[in-house]
């Protein structure tokens, strides 16, 4: 599988804007953030509660982090949002 570069620009001048948000208004807690490694591959996985899943994780770590999405998805403003600020891939069922 070849891996997809894609620009983090946006998502870095992002992140810390909906970080202090998503903190600020949510005050989340989160446990074991020493296990997040500085670098290398990882895959942090939300357990979808709700959804503000997504910001949570986004919010657990200064890494670039990327989503998988379904392509229920990827319709009107969500494709936006998931294709460009989120850093998403979309996931087909075929």
């Amino acid at each position: 599988m070849d891996v997809i570069e894609k620009d983090p620009r946006f998502y870095k001048m992002v992140r810390p804007i909906v970080t202090f948000l998503f903190k600020f208004l949510y005050r989340p807690q989160i446990i074991g953030k020493e296990y997040i490694p500085k670098e290398g591959r990882i895959i942090i996985a939300g357990n979808h509660t709700n959804n503000l899943d997504c910001i949570l994780l986004i919010s657990s770590t200064k890494r670039c982090i990327h989503f998988l999405a379904k392509d229920e998805l990827y319709k009107g403003v969500k494709k936006y949002c998931l294709n460009i600020i989120w850093e998403s891939f979309l996931l087909t069922e075929e």
